[in-house]
């Protein structure tokens, strides 16, 4: 959790314009799927689509499948010492 937390303030500072937009969101049962775009307040063409599954229970995330081309995230790549 920590490291999570660690990250997301790391990425939020190299891209201090970031937001997600929901495109589309989709329930079935105990499991969302969600549409979505990384945009930069920034960077006005940007845009970084992703995708996330997650299931739920007892109102928790118990599994989280995501995807997005994680090479593209500002500052990730950074973040972890990569770039």
């Amino acid at each position: 959790h920590d490291t999570f937390i660690e990250l997301e303030s790391f990425i939020k500072a190299e891209t201090p314009g970031r937001r997600i937009v929901v495109e589309r969101t989709i329930a079935a049962g105990n499991t969302v799927t969600i549409e979505a775009v990384l945009a930069d307040d920034n960077r006005p063409d940007f845009r970084l689509a992703w995708c996330g599954i997650y299931t739920f229970k007892d109102g928790l995330i118990t599994s989280d499948h995501s995807y997005l081309n994680h090479r593209h995230w500002p500052g990730l790549l950074k973040a972890v010492g990569q770039a």
